[in-house]
């Protein structure tokens, strides 16, 4: 991740997430106004979550499943509650996954 000062970008500061992550999104999934980031690991069939601070900075990963070789990644509220959840394409199960976030 890149950050900006204002006048130049700062050094990258690297997340560890699953391995090899194909996609990446950013949306506020626990509602605090700040935005998270979601990756697709392919390498090891999940999601990973860091929560963002709202000061550029997030947690580590947290992770959970998906269908097989998930290549892409959004989120979308889905069901109507107001929160978002995380949808993966999964290129070989022909599928995509939901993930909901914790109530």
């Amino acid at each position: 991740m890149l950050r900006n000062d204002g006048h130049r970008l700062a050094p990258p500061v690297a997340y560890r997430v699953g391995r090899q992550s194909r996609s990446v999104t950013a949306a506020d999934l626990d509602g605090n106004g700040n935005a998270d980031l979601i990756t697709a690991n392919r390498g090891d069939n999940t999601v990973s979550v860091l929560a963002g601070n709202g000061r550029g900075t997030f947690t580590p990963a947290a992770t959970a499943a998906t269908g097989e070789d998930p290549t892409s990644v959004t989120t979308a509220d889905l069901d109507g509650d107001g929160r978002p959840e995380i949808v993966t394409a999964d290129r070989s199960a022909d599928s995509a996954s939901v993930v909901r976030i914790g109530s």
